[in-house]
């Protein structure tokens, strides 16, 4: 499931990536602005921040980025919640 899922997400990130790069190329009028795009160095060191569906930011802190994906991916884990997380519990607790 979870190679399916990211085969699914890698084809639709290429496509995404094509998609904007022949539509960036269509609305230029100069090849040399093409070449100045092209050849243009990227900055990496901006922060990566968390948004919404509609592309607004969530957080702009890096650390609170940290934490926001750690609650949501990884939330508490309640004793009380269900027999399989019990399960789970108690088999890593056996383990260690």
């Amino acid at each position: 499931m979870f190679l399916t899922v990211r085969s699914k997400f890698t084809s639709a990130l290429r496509k995404a990536k094509a998609n904007f790069f022949k539509t960036k190329v269509e609305n230029m009028d100069n090849p040399w602005k093409l070449y100045k795009f092209l050849g243009k160095k990227r900055h990496h060191h901006k922060h990566i921040t968390l948004s919404d569906e509609n592309g607004n930011p969530i957080a702009l802190d890096p650390n609170l980025n940290a934490s926001t994906l750690l609650d949501h991916f990884f939330p508490d884990d309640s004793p009380k919640e269900d027999l399989r997380h019990t399960t789970v519990r108690f088999k890593v607790r056996d383990f260690l």
